[in-house]
């Protein structure tokens, strides 16, 4: 009995056949552990379009780790046995009747669909989230700067010259300054809290390995 699930893959959400159907002639091997059996399939540059049970269901390369071609039983129509059938021909004659020979078997997909490193079980990779936290700690690092560039022009305006006798233009600089400063302040305080607290947290609950997140 064939067993069905979903899963999601590049935002949708695919039917996947976990166990083999009588009709099956590829199966996709998926970053996530799954298998997905399908009657036929076409390379549409950044994704494949396949042909399952089901209908039309479109795989992003990137969530493919090899395909692996399944002889299609006797009297099957799907597009892999008519291939077999034209790409075998006169050769073919003669041969028993039987499963396919194992070198029959298409080679993984190339390498450049292959994802490099470890995964969480999400799908993501040790490169996704040590970027996600590059990116938030350069923020961080921009605001610190500014934060202190701020910092140093109040301090050399109030050190100078009493306020009331500052020139109408200093003053509003200084007003700005100390406006800005306070968001800053916020912003540091948020993004500090992301990158010690909730991003932590994320990778936690994806299964990501903590050292992903370290510099």
């Amino acid at each position: 009995m064939t067993r069905c699930g979903t899963v999601f893959l590049g935002g949708a959400v695919l039917w996947l056949a976990v166990s083999w159907p009588a009709q099956a002639a590829y199966v996709f091997h998926l970053r996530n552990g799954h298998r997905m059996v399908v009657d036929s399939y076409v390379d549409e540059g950044t994704r494949f379009r396949t042909t399952v049970a089901g209908g039309t269901v479109w795989v992003e390369k990137n969530d493919v780790t090899a395909i692996i071609e399944e002889e299609a039983p006797a009297g099957s129509k799907t597009k892999a046995s008519r291939a077999k059938a034209k790409k075998k021909g006169k050769a073919d004659k003669g041969r028993p009747a039987g499963p396919a020979p194992a070198e029959a078997s298409l080679p993984a997909v190339p390498p450049t669909l292959v994802p490099a490193g470890p995964m969480d079980n999400e799908g993501k990779t040790e490169k996704w989230w040590r970027d996600r936290m590059a990116d938030l700690r350069k923020k961080l690092d921009d605001f610190n700067r500014e934060q202190q560039y701020i910092n140093t022009e109040i301090d050399r305006i109030e050190k100078g010259p009493a306020t009331g006798a500052l020139p109408d233009e200093t003053r509003d600089r200084l007003g700005y300054y100390r406006i800005r400063r306070g968001e800053i302040g916020r912003n540091i305080e948020d993004l500090t809290h992301i990158i010690n607290v909730v991003l932590p947290e994320e990778a936690r609950r994806a299964g990501a390995s903590p050292g992903w997140l370290r510099e």
